[in-house]
């Protein structure tokens, strides 16, 4: 059985952490995490850091009330919207073929945002890169995703926005489809639905 798999933010998801706080502090929120401190983004995806230690590090750097930060983190992870056409499509391809979440992603999505979604329900499983120490990019993740699932990658399709991950994918011998956003996600599953593989 052939296997698509499926990136998580910029795929099927375009909400962000801390999309909930006013306009100015968000935008400080995410210029001081995912512009200025990258590396402690790739260490939160590696599982090297937790959650509560990304909020102390924004509290310190931008003076918000860490339970704030904390607490919106939570109620942004729990309510992240996927069209929920994207959901049922992704349930009705699991006939034909094995669908993984595959993402690269931190301790509270796992802990809020799969349990709110139920993305166990409508997945085959979840590859998520805080519980593995993996990104995506990692030389050796696309031979660990197939030794641990035992399908050949060269079975598989990729459906992300990341170009640089996709390059990987398809270094390895996968399919790779670039989308563009969940509205570019959800023409493609659509057409993915009603066609021969």
């Amino acid at each position: 059985m052939l296997g698509l798999l499926v990136d998580f933010n910029g795929t099927i998801s375009d909400d962000n952490f801390w999309r909930s706080l006013p306009a100015q502090e968000a935008e400080e929120v995410q210029r001081k995490l995912f512009v200025e401190n990258r590396d402690l983004v790739r260490r939160w995806m590696r599982g090297q850091v937790t959650s509560n230690y990304v909020v102390d590090y924004l509290h310190d750097a931008t003076r918000i009330e860490a339970q704030l930060l904390r607490d919106i983190l939570i109620t942004d992870c729990q309510t992240a919207f996927i069209d929920n056409e994207i959901l049922q499509l992704i349930r009705l391809l699991r006939v034909r073929l094995r669908v993984f979440l595959v993402t690269g992603n931190m301790d509270c999505f796992k802990a809020h945002t799969v349990r709110a979604l139920r993305l166990y329900d409508v997945f085959d499983d979840l590859v998520i890169s805080s519980d593995i120490g993996m990104l995506k990019t990692d030389d050796s993740f696309f031979d660990w995703f197939g030794v641990k699932y035992q399908i050949p990658i060269t079975d598989c399709y990729l459906l992300d926005d990341d170009l640089k991950t996709g390059l990987a994918f398809a270094h390895a011998g996968g399919r790779f489809i670039r989308t563009r956003g969940p509205g570019e996600t959800l023409r493609y599953l659509r057409g993915l639905s009603g066609s021969e593989l």
